[in-house]
């Protein structure tokens, strides 16, 4: 197995304790169900379930709900595969057939109390209706079925509430998705910037406000990957080193998300990705902000804020495991995939998975930003060529794999040539991994003041023989007068209050 399979077996190992425990609960009622409530297998299952609420008694209560066809549970959404795809399936079942939206399970519940929900569980419409806190209604489609209607506690330490159609629909809409990861963009924006000024300041960074924060944009990458992932193409909101902080915590979690990372690592990981460069506070503005190339003594300067960034850390008095975490990343995220980077810490050292993914990410983004120094910046797809290229010895290549199966060949902001001949700019990036060539689009179009943009296209839904769905060459805009932050903020931005905010 290689150093990737085992750490995210580890990973996979330490999974959210909501999970764990729902996971649970659901075999036990399970097994109630096959084997009736006196067997053997029955009341041993019931007790591991009462063992692991005990051990959770003083955590706050777990909601389980359904949104859509998907199961919910602490606001993570459940995968769909594995040893999850049953409890997913049949609990978002069960949630719809009871006319409910979910429950909400308090660990300290009482044994008797946890039995009589046990009982109760594969009946509970008939328990609502008797309440009458439930109505029988016919559906479109002419089916008669059972809706709660308000709160009702189904025994102590158990509480089912009514489901929310309109929440949904505010989930599925495009355009509230996208203002969503605006709002997510903007005060992750604001919370890069506190963090550095806390650094400056010589004050402990506030780790547990920016996990707040990362939580927040990890439900957002999970509703409206593509949105969140456009924002962070875009170079012009604010100075480089809080914004590039941002980009590069937005790209880190959209990758951890597909790599199928918990909901706590993903958090663990926002955050590290959020203060990998808190180093470079402690290198001189006059360097940091310096046009053109370093000279040695300042490279050598620059190549010190690793481990400055992880000393800043320790100094302020940084001990709990989500701080060594983040020291770790500050250290390691210039070291390389084969250890040719910086700095040199042993013979045996190698980067963590969460520096690899910071570190591609950090990449990606450095290279693609119009720097001070770059008078012909890196366009996004002539950065993944790079990127490419330099597989197995700068970066890892399983994590290479997942980065570019999830921005594209062609990221957003880049301007490609169709075969057709148009011009277009990339808007999104493509919806599915082996797509990477062929993502959404918004064409060119001649006017008055130069080029203008046009209809949008999704190049997967085109037949790949037509050449206006096929992309021919990647183009610098500057041999063409574009300037692609103004095509991307007219297109992420058209919420104008929202962008000075």
């Amino acid at each position: 197995m290689s150093l990737l399979g085992r750490e995210l077996t580890e990973v996979f190992a330490q999974d959210d304790g909501s999970i764990l425990l729902i996971k649970q609960l659901f075999l036990a009622m399970q097994t109630r169900k096959l084997r009736g409530s006196t067997d053997q297998r029955t009341a041993a299952e019931e007790e591991s379930l009462r063992e692991m609420l005990q051990a959770q008694a003083d955590c706050e209560p777990i909601r389980v709900q359904r949104s859509g066809p998907h199961l919910v549970i602490d606001r993570q959404r459940v995968r769909t595969n594995g040893d999850l795809k049953l409890l997913a399936r049949s609990l978002s079942s069960d949630l719809e057939r009871f006319g409910i939206g979910g429950f909400v399970l308090d660990p300290a519940i009482e044994p008797q109390d946890l039995s009589n929900f046990l009982d109760l569980y594969s009946r509970l419409d008939q328990v609502f209706l008797e309440s009458e806190a439930a109505v029988k209604v016919t559906d479109s489609r002419g089916v008669e079925r059972v809706v709660l209607e308000e709160e009702v506690e189904v025994v102590p330490g158990v509480t089912a509430f009514p489901y929310s159609p309109e929440s949904d629909a505010a989930a599925l809409d495009p355009n509230e998705r996208r203002r969503q990861a605006r709002r997510t963009f903007f005060r992750a924006l604001r919370g890069a910037r506190h963090v550095f000024k806390q650094a400056q300041l010589n004050r402990i960074p506030e780790l547990r406000k920016t996990r707040a924060v990362v939580h927040e944009m990890i439900d957002t990458v999970v509703e409206e990957e593509f949105s969140l992932l456009g924002l962070s193409a875009i170079h012009s909101f604010d100075e480089y080193t809080f914004q590039h902080s941002v980009h590069v915590a937005v790209l880190s979690v959209a990758l951890g998300q597909r790599l199928g990372l918990p909901r706590s690592e993903l958090a663990s990981l926002g955050v590290a990705a959020m203060f990998h460069d808190v180093g470079k506070t402690r290198v001189p503005r006059k360097v940091l902000w310096k046009p053109g190339k370093f000279d040695n003594a300042e490279w050598k300067l620059m190549r010190k804020h690793p481990l400055a960034g992880a000393r800043e850390l320790l100094r302020m008095g940084g001990a709990s495991d989500l701080a060594v975490r983040v020291m770790l990343v500050c250290a390691e995220h210039h070291m390389r995939f084969d250890g040719s980077g910086y700095p040199k810490l042993g013979e045996d050292w190698q980067q963590g998975l969460f520096s690899r993914i910071v570190a591609t990410a950090d990449c990606f983004d450095a290279m693609t930003a119009s720097r001070v120094y770059m008078e012909r910046p890196f366009t996004p797809d002539a950065v993944v060529r790079y990127m490419i290229e330099n597989t197995g010895r700068v970066f890892d290549p399983d994590l290479l794999r997942e980065f570019v199966g999830l921005i594209g060949l062609y990221p957003v902001g880049s301007l490609v040539r169709l075969a057709s001949g148009e011009l277009a700019v990339v808007t999104e990036p493509p919806s599915q991994p082996r797509e990477v060539d062929r993502p959404r689009v918004r064409i060119l179009e001649a006017a008055a003041a130069g080029l203008a943009p046009g209809e949008e296209r999704a190049l997967a839904e085109g037949a790949l023989a037509d050449p206006r769905y096929q992309i021919k060459a990647g183009c610098h805009p500057m041999d063409f007068g574009i300037e692609i932050d103004d095509l991307l903020q007219d297109y992420y931005l058209d919420d104008v209050t929202e962008a000075a905010a």
